[in-house]
């Protein structure tokens, strides 16, 4: 499993597809603004690739006390092959920082079954209502699920406060000062 710069992977159109087709207009920002983003240190998108074949993508905002995992799928037609425990577990065991995620809250079986995968894997999930602002103006904000790994468990972990402020500010910047801060 290799973790390839989208920058540096031959696999982007791929991934552009698998990101675009993933995510719904409400859960995922412009795909400018990731080729603006990846221009920046704290943010990071990578193409997933196993025997230099595409697998999927992940992108990563890198705090101060965790790494933000914003966006993660793996190609539709490989699914089932524990590809996605082998993405995840391959961040858990290199990054060596707390993880947050979010996810959809247990509507139905594939929300479901996500929750219960990201717990196999550690992940915990913490129990205020979070509310994710709108990535863009014409956006809806959703009721989601905050994950978290801790690195260590002698490592401090940043409360939700400190989580939803930190995401509030940073990711979903153009609320700042509105509603959801």
């Amino acid at each position: 499993m290799v973790l390839t710069p989208f920058d540096k992977s031959s696999f982007k159109h791929l991934a552009k597809e698998l990101y675009l087709a993933c995510f719904p207009f409400d859960e995922r920002r412009e795909w400018s603004s990731i080729l603006d983003l990846n221009q920046q240190d704290y943010y990071s998108f990578f193409v997933i690739e196993q025997d230099s074949l595409f697998v999927g993508i992940i992108s990563l905002w890198f705090f101060k006390d965790f790494v933000y995992v914003e966006h993660f799928a793996i190609d539709k037609t490989l699914r089932g092959n524990h590809l996605g425990t082998q993405a995840i577990s391959h961040i858990i065991n290199n990054i060596n920082a707390n993880i947050v995620l979010e996810v959809e809250l247990p509507t139905n079986e594939i929300s479901k079954k996500r929750i219960m995968f990201y717990k196999r894997l550690g992940f915990e999930s913490f129990v205020q209502r979070y509310i994710q602002p709108p990535y863009t103006e014409q956006g809806q904000s959703l009721e989601l699920i905050v994950m978290f790994h801790q690195d260590q468990p002698t490592t401090s972990f940043p409360s939700f406060e400190t989580i939803r402020h930190t995401l509030y500010l940073n990711v979903y910047s153009h609320n700042r000062g509105g509603d959801y801060c």
